[in-house]
């Protein structure tokens, strides 16, 4: 099981115990916690120390506040589609050369 421990401090104002949903935690002991949701705040919360339970709980378990998320990343913006005309090419060139032999002619 994995166990709390309110560490205190000087900004908490050295307390007795703090009160943190179902679970009092006093300064020094350990308390039996089996909520995901406290043990993942309480790992990143200096005032806490956190033994056992393994490694991490997962995000999709304990959600964070929503104020904490990064912004979206935006969508994609489609790109213009530009066609070409396949043929384009041959027709230019056709048109350069009848030009060539208009001026050879004249």
């Amino acid at each position: 099981m994995t166990t709390i421990t309110f560490l205190g401090g000087d900004e908490t104002g050295n307390v007795a115990h703090c009160d943190w949903g179902r679970f009092r935690f006093t300064i020094g002991q350990p308390v039996e916690c089996d909520d995901q949701h406290i043990i993942a705040k309480a790992r990143k919360n200096r005032f806490f120390k956190v033994d056992g339970g393994g490694g991490k709980v997962s995000a999709e378990i304990v959600p964070d506040d929503p104020a904490d998320d990064p912004e979206p990343a935006p969508e994609p913006q489609e790109e213009p589609v530009v066609k070409l005309d396949p043929l384009a090419k041959a027709r230019a060139a056709k048109a350069a050369k009848r030009a060539a032999e208009k001026d050879d002619v004249a």
